[in-house]
Formats: structure tokens, sequence, C-alpha cells
């Protein structure tokens, strides 16, 4: 493990201290502990969770999750079998919440008991109490994950606003020194700053893959393996990088095909396109320096399509592959 990870995980998510909510889980489960017959008391199980409660009333605060689980798991052995069926029912709804739909179709799809009257539960004693033992334990695993998961898309929501500022404070510079060489260059209101569309279009189109990425992120559920899920969001950091970089690539390409003209009309920006008569109007610096919307409405279009493209990564491919396949469909009708 990287001094990273250490630095991210900085407990064990099963021996962390249980929150005030998880404390009052386990009051409810001492409750019902005080009220099992004595001869309840008196078995191993029992004698086991003597041990925890000791730790409890010594030192609240060091009862984990781990314990939390102990204790219901012993205390599910020494239930009278009247007491299992609402055990089970309750257990489902909760597993229900925090595993998701599809998982819980899943659980029903692999048949576990019916319990339809206390006297099925008093018959299939072991199968329901193995039932109970697979629904806690699904369900600890998840509560005791949460926490990393929220971790987890916190130093990535970070991460993503921190590039995110640095872009805004790029974009701010750029544009005060764009004042300036426009306000005193030489006293010329027609100057500008070499490259300054593209510029723009690549800043769009980072901030369309960043946001896309936080999204992303934020809209990740429980279904699924609870460790897989944390596992995603914790290599899914290096994802940030890659979506700012593919994102200012199909921004940049986006900007192409307008320049072009071969997407045009109402919805997209049109362009200003160098004079035939200028000498240089052929090379290569006088496209990167003079380049771009011919008016205020076009440069809005272009910031919101270029957007558009880093945001919806299948958008500028799906582009490109509909101009293969019309490009393809003239040669072989011979248009």
């Amino acid at each position: 493990m990287t001094d990273k990870n250490v630095e991210t995980f900085p407990v064990d998510p099963l021996n962390q201290s249980l929150p005030a909510y998880g404390l009052i889980y386990f009051k409810h489960l001492l409750g019902q502990y005080e009220t099992l017959p004595e001869d309840k008391l008196t078995r191993p199980e029992a004698v086991k969770m003597n041990k925890i409660l000791v730790e409890y009333h010594k030192a609240p605060q060091n009862i984990s999750w781990k314990d939390l689980y102990v204790f219901d798991m012993l205390l599910v052995k020494i239930l009278p079998p009247e007491k299992l069926r609402r055990k089970v029912w309750n257990l489902r709804a909760r597993y229900r919440e925090v595993a998701g739909i599809r998982e819980y179709d899943a659980y029903l799809a692999s048949k576990p008991p019916e319990l339809v009257s206390e006297v099925d539960v008093g018959k299939s004693d072991d199968i329901v109490r193995a039932d109970i033992d697979f629904l806690m334990s699904e369900i600890y695993v998840r509560y005791a994950m949460e926490p990393i998961r929220q971790l987890e898309r916190k130093v990535l929501s970070k991460r993503l606003a921190f590039i995110s500022i640095i872009g805004i404070g790029i974009i701010f510079i750029f544009s005060f020194f764009a004042y300036l060489n426009e306000r005193y260059c030489n006293g010329n209101a027609e100057a500008t700053f070499p490259g300054s569309v593209f510029f723009v279009a690549m800043f769009s189109g980072v901030m369309g893959g960043l946001i896309s990425m936080l999204q992303r992120f934020q809209s990740l559920t429980n279904d699924g393996d609870p460790i897989n899920n944390v596992s995603q969001m914790t290599y899914g950091q290096f994802g940030v990088s890659i979506s700012a970089i593919t994102g200012a690539i199909s921004a940049v390409v986006l900007f192409m095909v307008f320049e072009a003209g071969l997407l045009s009309g109402e919805l997209f920006p049109s362009h200003a396109v160098p004079s035939e008569d200028d000498k240089d109007s052929s090379s290569f610096l006088n496209f990167y320096t003079h380049v771009g919307p011919n008016s205020i409405g076009g440069f809005a279009k272009l910031i919101v399509w270029c957007f558009i493209a880093g945001f919806a990564e299948r958008f500028v491919p799906d582009t490109l592959s509909r101009f293969v396949s019309k490009r393809q469909t003239e040669r072989e009708t011979g248009s």
C-alpha cells in the first residue's frame, strides 16, 4: 500500500468507531438482548456478547462496526424461532435499500426461504438463520464501505474543483492580457491575441470533460459489488486528467470541423476566413492567428459546442463516423 492510500484510508472500515446513528442501533439491539429469556442468556453466544457489552459500558466511543456486526450476528443465533420471521423481513427491506433493486432482484431469484407463517419458521430454522447471516453480511459490508466511498467522492470532487479553478484563473489572466493587447497595442483596435480562439475552444472542451467526469462519479450508486464500486472511484482519479485531455482534443477537432464548413447552419457558428488576396492567407500562421467566429453570437455558439464536445465524449467520434459513412455512400452511388 502506498503512502497515498494510507493517507486516504487512515482507518480500517470495519474497525472505525460507530457514528451516532450506529450507536443508536446498537442500543436498540441491546434492548432486544435484555428482553430475552434467562435461559438464552447463559448460552455461549451470550457470553461473547457480554464481552462487547463490557467494552461498551467502559468506552462507548470504542465500539466499531465490527463489534456491532458480531453482536448482531450473535443475537440472531439466540433469538427464539418465532422472532426470526420479523428479523428476516426487516433485513430484506434494509438490503433492498442499501444494495439496490438489481441486487435485490438477484437475491429473490436465488429463491430465499418463504416465510408464510410462524410454523414455517420453526420448521426451517437453520435455513432462515443462514439467510439472515447472508443478509447481515451484505448489509454490514456496505455500511462499512460507505464512508470510504464518500471519502473517495470527496477527493475526486476536490481534484476536479482544483483543476477547474486553475483553468478559470488561466482564462482570467489570458483575458486580461488580451484586453491590454487590444487596448494599448499601438492603438490598433483590431489587435488580437494569436491563437486566442484555440485557447477558448480547448478550455471549453476541458470544462465539458471535467463536468462530465464529476457527474459520472456523483451518480455512482451502491448497486453491485461495494468493493468494486470503491475501487472504480479510487483508480478512476487518473480519469480526471484523461477527461480533460480528451475534452480539449475533441473541442479542437470540432472547431476544425466548423472552420472547414463540414457543419453549417443556424445552430453552428459562422467563421471568418482569411482573404485569398492576402499573400499569406494559405500559411498556417495566418490560419492560427486570424481564424474564428465572425460575430459575438458565433463565439457563444463555439463555446457551447466545444463544451458539448468535451461533455459528450461520443459526440465528436460519432460526427466523424457520419462523415465517413456519408463519403462511402457517395462513392458507392457514384455521386
